[in-house]
């Protein structure tokens, strides 16, 4: 591989030994994907912060480069972690993993990350501009990204997202190539889409029945809201481990279809109408029973504008004693809400505005400890990850109106 002056001095370990590690990393990442050179980056958003995610061996990774004096050379946010620090009581959650928590903030403090605890960077002022190259984690925050700002990064993996902070710089391969940011499928929505919830259904079909074979591009969408391409996002990265999507008219790369195919034929075509939808909003939800024991909105983490939907649809409201509601959604913006009279609402109701985390992210012992068993959700990312990663708990799956039913009403109807 081509490395400037700079890249080989890291690599030669003149530049302390973290740096050099992360050039290592680098430079065996772009041999294996056959990249002839590095990249700059402009930023990086660092997942398995949580210590769930991260287990011992990260967190030894993390903690003995903070040791050995590494520092981010980019702006470095952070993902998600494993509780609420500023709710660990009243939430129950275990005090040895509130000290592994705060132990890997630390070192990763240390080390010049900013403190954003989001799968969401993007609503808190990490906003990369259309073009930039940056190492992201955080497959919602990846296929967002790509999608809908244009910027470009691959599906960085924790070892390889810190080497990009510590470095300033990837190999340039994947997504960072515009040669591979072309669309190959093709699908035709032709049943309107009313709200998120439903962007977020179609993005599982898409993910699950399409996007594991290439780059989709959407036909037939008008108009999409931020939340409604975030969710959309969200689902396909799930169930189709996909890094990026084009709507036409509506995402910077697809001005027109032939645009966003790069004017060549699409190797699928796929329809999705009132059928698909329906199928997969019932496959989706997994509890055939009316049983219920926790709401989870809030994945991705819920923007201003969900939380006044939510205070919206419980104004007047009080959740019934035997649910537990919580929505999920960054520190920040929970302060915005409390500017704005969202939170009195919601908390008035008796939900529970949760920071920094979600259930996917919150280790196995406290899982256990709540005792939940059924949980409902308008995510379909959390319809997919809930009953492998949350103690075999089972979902049921509906918009903010059906959530707050439930929530009043204590039985999914």
């Amino acid at each position: 591989m081509f490395l400037t002056d700079e890249q080989k001095f890291m690599l030669e370990g003149k530049m302390g030994y973290p740096a050099q590690l992360g050039m290592e990393i680098n430079v065996a990442l772009g041999e294996a994907f056959d990249a002839e050179k590095m990249v700059r980056i402009t930023g990086a958003h660092l997942g398995g912060i949580s210590i769930r995610s991260a287990e011992s061996a990260i967190m030894r990774f993390v903690h003995e480069l903070a040791d050995k004096g590494g520092k981010f050379k980019v702006f470095t946010t952070t993902n998600i972690i494993c509780g609420d620090l500023n709710q660990w009581d009243k939430l129950g959650m275990l005090p040895d993993d509130r000290i592994q928590q705060e132990g890997m903030m630390e070192a990763i403090t240390r080390m010049g990350a900013t403190i954003m605890n989001t799968c969401t960077p993007y609503n808190l002022g990490h906003v990369p501009r259309f073009g930039e190259h940056v190492a992201w984690m955080e497959s919602s925050a990846i296929i967002y990204l790509n999608s809908v700002l244009g910027a470009c990064t691959n599906r960085e993996g924790q070892p390889s997202a810190i080497a990009a902070a510590l470095t300033g710089c990837v190999p340039e391969y994947g997504f960072h190539l515009k040669e591979n940011r072309h669309g190959s499928i093709v699908i035709n929505v032709t049943c309107p889409l009313k709200e998120t919830f439903d962007f977020s259904t179609l993005g599982y079909f898409a993910g699950r029945d399409a996007a594991r074979k290439g780059i989709v591009v959407f036909a037939g969408i008008d108009w999409a809201t931020n939340d409604d391409l975030k969710h959309l996002g969200a689902a396909m990265a799930t169930s189709g481990c996909t890094a990026m999507y084009h709507i036409v008219g509506v995402t910077p790369e697809a001005p027109t279809l032939e645009a966003a195919l790069n004017s060549t034929a699409p190797e699928l075509e796929l329809e999705y109408g009132e059928k698909e939808k329906k199928e997969t909003e019932e496959f989706l939800n997994r509890d055939k029973t009316t049983n219920l024991d926790w709401i989870q909105i809030g994945c991705p983490h819920a923007s201003i504008q969900e939380l006044e939907q939510v205070a919206a649809a419980l104004k007047g409201k009080k959740v019934n004693p035997k649910i537990s509601m919580w929505i999920n959604t960054p520190q920040p913006i929970i302060m915005m809400a409390e500017r704005l009279g969202y939170a009195d609402t919601i908390t008035e109701a008796g939900a529970i505005l949760v920071a920094d985390t979600c259930p996917i992210n919150m280790t196995i012992p406290y899982l256990q400890k709540t005792g939940f068993h059924s949980v409902a959700t308008n995510s379909a990312k959390q319809c997919f990850y809930i009953p492998g990663m949350c103690c075999g708990m089972t979902t049921h799956y509906g918009n903010i109106e059906k959530l707050v039913d439930a929530a009043v009403n204590g039985e999914w109807r």
